[in-house]
């Protein structure tokens, strides 16, 4: 008897290999976070935080599938007028377990990654911490903002930002979207009883 075969509106294993998952912050958090090897929730900073989109939801690293909310470039800009927007394109594949996923829907569920995406998310939420080994490249919006993010980082003995690809300009940005960031009456427990590290 032949096997019988269904259609399915899963991605395919290449699909979801090729998807850019994208977290967005500013270069004064993104640095801190070099320093300490972590991407971490904002009580790791100890007092050095800038709101960005780990605010959203405390200790949950929000991670968008190739396009990004143009309200959270806005979030991790606001509330100083030196902050520079930056995204850091995160490699998951070494990612297996329960996260939380936002649909199109603007509802929330639990997702098995990467068994149980299913192309429908705009975003998933990730417990923090994650290493910074997981970032594949950091793309900036300009090569002006990316010199003067390198300027910053020569401050700092502990900041390794010259290990990363670093990217600049329009043809590596994601496209931006209307979705509303911060999501609204999602409820997630807050998850931030990280660890305050320490860092110059």
């Amino acid at each position: 008897m032949h096997e019988q075969f269904t259609l399915s509106n899963e991605p395919t294993k290449a699909k979801l290999e090729s998807t850019r998952w994208l977290f967005v912050s500013n270069q004064r958090n993104l640095l801190y976070m070099l320093a300490a090897g972590l991407i971490m929730p904002p009580k790791g900073f100890g007092k050095k935080y800038y709101q960005d989109t780990l605010a959203a939801f405390p200790g949950w690293i929000p991670l968008f599938p190739d396009n990004i909310p143009a309200a959270s470039i806005e979030q991790s800009v606001s509330e100083r007028s030196h902050l520079l927007p930056c995204l850091a394109e995160i490699s998951l594949s070494s990612l297996r377990g329960t996260v939380q996923a936002i649909d199109d829907d603007g509802k929330k569920r639990d997702v098995k990654f990467p068994d149980e995406i299913d192309g429908s998310e705009r975003v998933i939420l990730i417990p923090a911490p994650l290493p910074t080994t997981w970032i594949e490249s950091i793309i900036f919006q300009s090569r002006d903002d990316m010199t003067s993010c390198n300027s910053d980082a020569l401050d700092f003995a502990n900041v390794p930002l010259s290990d990363f690809n670093l990217q600049a300009g329009a043809q590596h940005l994601p496209r931006t979207t209307d979705m509303t960031w911060p999501p609204e009456n999602i409820d997630l427990s807050n998850q931030d009883k990280s660890m305050s590290v320490p860092l110059a």
